[in-house]
């Protein structure tokens, strides 16, 4: 990729994701610091983060859709705003009711609007389709990226200031995302937007064709495997007598190897078959999972399952939000992919949801870490039809697009 203003398109949307998924990663450091300060139970800022990934994820298909009819520069400031107004939030909180609301609902649409489905639209309409899958993998890989630069600061700003002063911190953060998002200017020639109907045509078309509901079911596995491993995994670990900071470095250790695993799927992505990727993708991660499971644990096979899982954490974006421009082409990636992570947040929601509820009543994992490796079996099997002929794909795209 030599073209300069290509270059500026990628760095913009790789600084967006730095400063959008970093700030995110990093909330789960302030739950004991919050509640301890404020006299609430951890129970009320779990709540609270669980809403704010249902709406984030509720409302991605609406801002996905804005983003195709309006523009990506536009809904990502937009987004940027009511994020930081929503993280900022936390520090004059007086309820329960009004961090739910505010914390929760209010970060969680403005999270919808101003991460990684917007920047995958707004990359694959403004990149050439050959230059989509690296594109999508190197932005992946920046989100990941941010993890593992904001949480750490995060955490030293709460330790030498106050929580108070860390939140002010990524609230300044996010509210710099509307700078990069000038780096998606649309080109004037560019057609003018569908009509509403239009787009809602496309959205209940793409709904019949089988490909793309193998593609949800696998996003949700994916959800699923990654909400149930970074919430449950320190208890789990707890509850076999493994010291709390070996959960803490290997939750660092999966967004490390992340970052990896991200951009060498959006490189391979754009050489190999991305449904056979994805099939030997899921598949690894049930043969990882099903081991771990198996195997006695200690520190060192602690660390060595975060790092392979860390390898195939979000390999699955690019490969998945490829396919979808594969076969819808790219004029309403945001709505329909907004709608695969969707499914994706619903995964997130039903592993959190469900590693609680067993644990509460049988005391232990197995029987999620069971179900893990079942649904990553059943993943990996889902992607085998998948065939797309390269020939074919500019005529699907134009069914879908008219």
């Amino acid at each position: 990729m030599t073209n300069p203003k290509r270059i500026i398109i990628l760095l913009c949307a790789s600084l967006i994701m730095i400063f959008s998924f970093g700030p995110r990663s990093s909330l789960g450091i302030f739950m004991q610091p919050v509640s301890n300060e404020l006299g609430w139970p951890v129970s009320i800022f779990a709540l609270s983060l669980a809403i704010q990934n249902l709406a984030w994820g509720l409302f991605q298909p609406l801002m996905g859709g804005l983003a195709d009819r309006f523009g990506a520069p536009k809904v990502l400031a937009a987004g940027a705003i009511l994020y930081s107004i929503g993280i900022f939030s936390l520090t004059f909180s007086l309820n329960p009711i009004q961090m739910i609301f505010s914390f929760g609902v209010i970060a969680g649409i403005g999270l919808s609007a101003a991460s990684l489905t917007i920047v995958i639209s707004a990359v694959s309409k403004l990149l050439p389709e050959n230059q989509r899958s690296f594109a999508v993998g190197t932005v992946t890989a920046a989100g990941s990226l941010g993890q593992l630069l904001v949480t750490p600061l995060a955490q030293q700003l709460i330790s030498s200031h106050s929580w108070r002063a860390a939140i002010i911190m990524l609230s300044i953060i996010i509210i710099l995302i509307p700078i990069f998002a000038l780096g998606f200017t649309r080109d004037k020639s560019e057609k003018k937007p569908d009509s509403a109907d239009q787009n809602l045509s496309v959205i209940f078309k793409s709904f019949t064709n089988k490909n793309y509901l193998y593609l949800l079911t696998g996003f949700f596995v994916c959800g699923f495997h990654v909400a149930f491993i970074t919430s449950h995994l320190p208890t789990y670990l707890a509850g076999l007598n493994i010291a709390s900071k070996t959960a803490a470095i290997a939750i660092g250790l999966i967004g490390f190897f992340n970052v990896f695993g991200a951009f060498f799927a959006g490189v391979l992505g754009g050489k190999y078959s991305k449904a056979n990727l994805l099939s030997m993708l899921y598949l690894s991660r049930a043969i990882c999972i099903f081991l771990f499971f198996i195997f006695p644990k200690s520190e060192t096979s602690v660390y060595l399952f975060a790092s392979i899982m860390g390898v195939l954490w979000l390999s699955t974006v690019p490969l998945t939000s490829g396919l979808v421009g594969d076969i819808f082409g790219s004029k309403n990636i945001g709505s329909l992919f907004g709608f695969v992570f969707l499914s994706h947040q619903l995964g997130a929601f039903f592993g959190v949801l469900i590693g609680g509820l067993v644990y509460d009543y049988f005391g232990d994992y197995h029987f999620v870490w069971k179900i893990s490796i079942l649904l990553g079996l059943l993943a990996a099997f889902i992607h085998i039809p998948i065939k797309i002929e390269t020939s074919k794909i500019s005529s699907f795209a134009k069914g879908y697009s008219k």
